[in-house]
């Protein structure tokens, strides 16, 4: 008994795996590229406070990193202290202390994915008055 067999050529484009009657299994690639979410959360406003009259006025900032990075991953939070002005004052620059600026993955996803709060303190030395600044912070992500 003979059996007959069609044979049609097999073309295959660079980069496509075949499987034959032969090999009957074949592999690809699978491959994902996740991006890095965070966010950097501050609150609208802060007042400062202390003593009455001249003096030193602090405010505490509670600035939160939260977020999902890779695991070799830093987060840099960078601020630039306000200058804080007043009508027929000179300007003031207020001094900024951070006492976390890098955060990595665990920091990111701490508090069951709230991230992490570090509080930071704006100083300045001022007089009587209404005195306003802005306060700002910024933050980039990169592999430590």
């Amino acid at each position: 008994m003979a059996i007959a067999m069609t044979v049609h050529p097999v073309f295959s484009l660079k980069g496509t795996n075949i499987a034959n009657a032969v090999d009957k299994s074949v592999q690809t690639s699978v491959n994902a590229e996740i991006p890095s979410v965070y966010s950097l959360i501050v609150p609208e406003s802060v007042t400062m406070t202390g003593e009455n009259g001249t003096g030193e006025k602090t405010a505490t900032i509670p600035v939160t990193v939260k977020g999902d990075i890779g695991l070799t991953q830093k987060i840099t939070v960078t601020t630039t202290p306000p200058i804080m002005q007043r009508a027929g004052a000179s300007d003031v620059t207020a001094t900024i202390t951070a006492p976390k600026t890098q955060l990595d993955r665990t920091d990111a996803l701490a508090n069951n994915g709230d991230g992490i709060t570090s509080n930071y303190t704006v100083k300045a030395t001022l007089t009587p008055g209404d005195w306003s600044g802005t306060a700002e912070f910024s933050c980039s992500i990169a592999a430590s």
